[in-house]
Formats: structure tokens, sequence, C-alpha cells
């Protein structure tokens, strides 16, 4: 896993709530373009499927970045791998 140096790193949760890649970034930029690569992968069916209150919902890959989370959080001290 990728691990920026400063304590403070950025993720983007899915609409499932699920980070979107392993790594974390150091900038809210770096976090959206990861986004960008992620949400291509759902370009040969043109949607992002998932369920909601027992219903499978269908987003389009254009309100996508609508529906995920950018998280910003505080690494502790004993989550920083030396060296990464």
């Amino acid at each position: 896993m990728n691990r920026p140096s400063n304590k403070i790193t950025y993720c983007v949760l899915s609409p499932d709530k699920f980070p979107i890649s392993p790594d974390d970034f150091q900038t809210p930029e770096q976090a959206w373009a990861q986004f960008d690569k992620w949400k291509m992968g759902f370009s040969n069916q043109g949607y992002y499927s998932t369920i909601r209150n027992n219903v499978r919902v269908r987003i389009t890959l254009e309100t996508l970045r609508d529906h995920c989370n950018l998280i910003e959080y505080e690494l502790e001290e004993d989550d920083i791998i030396p060296g990464t």
C-alpha cells in the first residue's frame, strides 16, 4: 500500500462506501485522478451498479462522482510505514 509522507491523507469512497483504491493520496486532486481511472473500468457497461433498499440501481458514469465521497483523515504514527 502506498502511504504519503505527511499525516493527512485522502481517499474516495464508492457509492457502496468502499475505498476505490488500496492507496492513500496526498491531495484531493490525486484521489479524484484515481477515481477517473477507476471509473473507466465501468465504461463498457456504461454505468455503476449498486443495491439501494433492496433495489438494483444503475448510476450513470456522468453522475458517478456525485455518488462518491472524498474523505480526509489523519494517519496515526503507528499507521505510517517508514520508507513509504
